[in-house]
């Protein structure tokens, strides 16, 4: 029986070892090919590691796509649109979680239901209602609507959490004189902190690496985010491409490496918080 669970587990790792390499296997492509000379990235047979590390290819990516100013933007959003989505969805997950209200049910399958219809979807009625309110070319739309609890995930994520705090705790607070808004910053949240750190790390993956939003209501180049700057840099080494359509895909692999290793250090420095949010969510329903 010990041999059969041995095999078992072995099994078992070579299988997540297999499913990491070949998850790493594009990042580790691209940061190789960001060091590489343009003759090195067109080589043919494929050249797999480069002859030396060409470091100058950061810094011509960085300041062919404007990364400061860039940075500077996606760092706005994303501080925002962090801020107000814990702040608003830890309010309504709570209320959802351990208040009684007619039709409590029914509205928390309406937020449910909204996790199945696409983004996209809605993108149009959405961007005529921003046009009237004069939000086109803002950040507004980017920001606004996450401070009303627009992520429905992250609803879900706070309320299942919530649910796992035993209302005796709330209770005694209330016996001994604390208000409701007391009791939600100073017992629950601290109780909460995994689940929020794993709302925040997820809200900080979308909105960094969001484009399709940033594509639809930014016009200014100067107000553009990394991920636009990143399409900017590839189309601009596109129609620079000679007749024999060789691209220099070193630049661009530079830029995308930069622009990924924030995503990389706050999951690397979270993912402790991040997996016990994720691992105790639902132990209640």
């Amino acid at each position: 029986m010990t041999r059969r669970i041995s095999w078992g587990s072995g099994a078992v790792y070579a299988l997540l070892l297999l499913g990491a390499a070949i998850a790493f296997l594009p990042f580790a492509w691209m940061l190789l090919t960001s060091f590489k000379t343009f003759e090195e990235v067109n080589q043919i047979p494929i050249r797999i590691l480069p002859h030396s590390l060409h470091w100058d290819n950061y810094a011509q990516a960085l300041n062919q796509m404007s990364f400061f100013k860039f940075m500077g933007n996606t760092v706005f959003i994303t501080i925002l649109s962090i801020v107000g989505t814990v702040l608003s969805c830890s309010v309504t997950a709570y209320a959802f979680a351990k208040y009684r209200f007619p039709g409590k049910n029914m509205i928390f399958g309406i937020v449910l239901a909204t996790m199945m219809i696409p983004g996209q979807i809605t993108s149009i009625p959405l961007y005529i209602q921003y046009q009237k309110f004069g939000w086109i070319d803002t950040y507004y739309p980017l920001i606004v609507p996450l401070f009303f609890a627009t992520t429905s995930f992250g609803v879900f994520l706070l309320r299942q959490f919530f649910m796992t705090i035993p209302n005796e705790l709330t209770e005694a607070a209330r016996l001994d004189g604390c208000g409701e808004f007391r009791i939600f910053r100073s017992i629950v949240i601290p109780l909460v902190a995994p689940a929020l750190t794993s709302l925040a790390v997820f809200v900080f993956l979308w909105t960094w690496n969001d484009l399709f939003n940033p594509v639809l209501y930014l016009q200014s180049i100067e107000k553009f985010t990394l991920s636009q700057g990143l399409t900017i840099l590839t189309l601009s080494q596109s129609r620079e491409a000679g007749p024999a359509g060789l691209i220099p895909w070193q630049l661009t692999s530079a830029a995308m490496i930069v622009v990924t290793l924030p995503s990389v250090l706050v999951f690397f420095f979270a993912q402790k918080q991040f997996v016990e949010g994720i691992a105790m969510t639902g132990i209640k329903s």
